[in-house]
């Protein structure tokens, strides 16, 4: 398993130039539509490759009796650019990135 500081290098290389807490407050376009999907609320990271797997953003509906909307997941190869306010992604179809 991981130590404490193979995790802070790990981290260090996930977000080489960002903050990861700068993603919360840029607010993710996308491309095809110009549909705002919302602000990053969470991110899936592959620890092994120390990298950022996919963004996260609040999914569209309310949560069900019995579990919390997932939200949208989008993978890192959709982001287009990442600017100082905004993402913007280039979705194919999301219906399928859940």
């Amino acid at each position: 398993m991981y130590n404490h500081i193979n995790i802070g290098i790990i981290m260090y290389k996930v977000i080489n130039m960002f903050n990861a807490s700068d993603f919360k407050y840029k607010e993710v376009i996308s491309l095809s539509d110009g549909e705002k999907l919302g602000y990053v609320y969470d991110m899936e990271i592959d620890i092994e490759k120390g990298c950022i797997t996919k963004i996260i953003v609040p999914g569209k509906g309310k949560s069900s009796l019995f579990g919390k909307n997932p939200g949208t997941k989008i993978p890192w190869e959709a982001i287009h650019k990442i600017g100082d306010d905004i993402i913007l992604v280039n979705m194919e179809s999301r219906s399928n990135q859940h």
